[in-house]
């Protein structure tokens, strides 16, 4: 699999306070990279690293292959949305875009206002920025951030504080750049189960700490039918479980055993942990929403005190 950015043991210390702790992530050329995190679980840290907005304690990262070092002097087709949009109020969006692309040595009217019609702004483009809506000054952010013809667009919580309504609109917005432009995303957010309408693998993060990486299609089978088995002697059963041909399965801190394929074998799994002398007091098939999965990993490392 081709990467787009990894990084390698990014850590970043604030006095006595490690913001990020040995992080390494991995995003896919053409992806949507989820960044899962509750509030100060160091997502916009790493992010501000990525986007040279900030220095790294220890460790590096690669984008395009190449570290942060090497591509010093270079034109970096990078497009970055953190915190909120830097807009003028007072001036329309027409205005606002100028301005940015001017920044960047880029005088280009025409690409501004495909831009805007890309982004659906194209109908209030003399309307001053200062009387949008909260979506449209997100979906507005984001066509500044595509000015200098991107390959990698972050967006740090870019649905933050948005309605039902707004939330969509950037939603949709992201996924047909990505579809039809093939811009790669890292979007950092709190909330899973937006995410997870657009999202193709994720990265959860807690305490500074990347917790897992996941593809949507894992993410969707843990949160489907798994077996949930409780037994007396659960470091014979997991020998057991593996010699039955299953290798996705965890021992959990609430001290059961989840196995996650193979669902449809319940008896089987029973009787292959009773032939062994194992005593099964406990065995059933449930499932877990994506937000439930993600609260219970995060709670295992410990919750979030600055949450």
């Amino acid at each position: 699999m081709e990467y787009i950015l990894e990084t390698n043991s990014l850590s970043k210390i604030y006095g006595r306070n490690k913001a990020l702790d040995n992080v390494s992530i991995h995003v896919p050329k053409g992806g949507i990279y989820g960044l899962i995190g509750r509030n100060g679980a160091g997502k916009t840290t790493l992010l501000k690293i990525i986007s040279s907005l900030a220095t790294a304690s220890s460790g590096e990262f690669k984008i395009f292959g190449k570290t942060s070092s090497e591509l010093k002097g270079e034109n970096v087709k990078i497009g970055t949305l953190i915190e909120a949009p830097g807009i003028y109020p007072k001036l329309s969006a027409v205005d606002n875009m100028q301005i940015k692309s001017l920044t960047m040595g880029i005088n280009d009217k025409q690409r501004i206002n495909a831009l805007l019609e890309l982004v659906g702004l194209d109908s209030v483009l003399k309307k001053p920025v200062g009387k949008f809506s909260l979506g449209m000054k997100q979906r507005l952010g984001m066509a500044m951030a595509l000015i200098g013809k991107p390959e990698l667009v972050i967006l740090d919580e870019p649905i933050n504080g948005l309605d039902p309504q707004g939330i969509i609109e950037v939603r949709d917005t992201i996924s047909k750049l990505n579809r039809e432009h093939n811009i790669t995303f890292i979007i950092s957010s709190h909330i899973l189960e937006e995410l997870s309408k657009v999202a193709t693998v994720y990265g959860i993060i807690d305490k500074g700490v990347l917790l897992e990486e996941i593809t949507t299609d894992a993410l969707m089978n843990r949160c489907t039918d798994k077996i949930q088995i409780g037994t007396n002697d659960n470091e014979k059963a997991c020998r057991i479980i593996k010699e039955f041909g299953i290798s996705d399965f965890r021992l959990s801190d609430d001290g059961f055993i989840y196995i996650f394929e193979q669902t449809e074998k319940c008896a089987e799994i029973n009787f292959a942990l009773a032939k062994e002398d194992v005593p099964v007091h406990h065995l059933s098939k449930c499932s877990e929403s994506i937000e439930n999965y993600y609260i219970n990993l995060t709670d295992r490392n410990g919750g979030n005190k600055n949450a």
